[in-house]
């Protein structure tokens, strides 16, 4: 059996929590900023930059969890583990740098 999209504990919990009126507007304004999370999850991936992605992929996953969707919120877990993701372009090993690029001794 597929696991339910929301966990209705989870959510019930919620609302026991903060009302059912608010976790309502809490949801609502899940929907609406999570498809800009999931840019910003797109975008840090293309341009490689692993903290931008690390943060949204945080985000979506903390949010997706206490609104009960566990399924989301998993998925988003391990896209956050991509931190082997570099945040700038690798350098290359000093044995392929040009001899202008090596550093030299301090200057006196």
């Amino acid at each position: 059996m597929d696991e339910p999209v929301i966990d209705k504990s989870v959510y019930a919990g919620l609302q026991d929590t903060v009302g059912a009126e608010f976790a309502a507007e809490l949801v609502d304004t899940f929907i609406e900023e999570a498809s800009g999370m999931l840019a910003e999850l797109r975008s840090a991936l293309a341009e490689r930059h692993a903290e931008r992605f690390r943060r949204a992929a945080h985000s979506l996953k903390t949010n997706s969890n206490t609104f009960g969707a566990m399924k989301l919120g998993h998925s988003r877990a391990t896209w956050s583990s991509r931190a082997w993701m570099p945040t700038r372009p690798a350098t290359r090993p000093p044995s392929q740098r040009s001899k202008s690029n090596t550093p030299g001794p301090p200057p006196r």
